[in-house]
């Protein structure tokens, strides 16, 4: 059995903003869909920041826990910091619709629980 990596949840992402950004500009408008995929944009650069960190982490396995546990804490105040400004650009600097856009955040997080799902149908 497939274990989840984080570059299939990225391609997953990727498949549910789309699909979403694409429904919203036929059900709602084209400015909404650009939102939903601005705020699905912001969940993939998530998970890239992550999947960075993670490789960065692997090339020193003999360091300590305590240098792991440091990386992974920066990585989260990274990765949050990133997304808020993310998200402050999209409503203030491009003026996007604020809940378009949380929304296309919300489907690109979603792939985090699709992702199991999606393996067990691929084998």
């Amino acid at each position: 059995m497939q274990s989840v990596t984080l570059g299939g949840v990225a391609r997953l992402q990727l498949i549910l903003i789309t699909t979403g950004a694409v429904l919203t500009y036929f059900v709602v408008d084209p400015l909404a869909a650009k939102a939903v995929a601005f705020g699905g944009g912001a969940a993939v650069v998530n998970v890239l920041l992550l999947n960075w960190r993670m490789h960065r982490g692997a090339r020193y396995p003999g360091m300590e826990a305590r240098w792991h546990f440091r990386q992974a804490i920066f990585s989260l105040v990274e990765r949050m910091a990133v997304t808020v400004a993310l998200l402050a650009v999209g409503i203030e600097l491009l003026k996007l619709a604020p809940l378009a856009m949380l929304m296309g955040f919300v489907v690109g997080q979603m792939a985090w629980m699709v992702a199991p799902l999606w393996v067990k149908f691929e084998d």
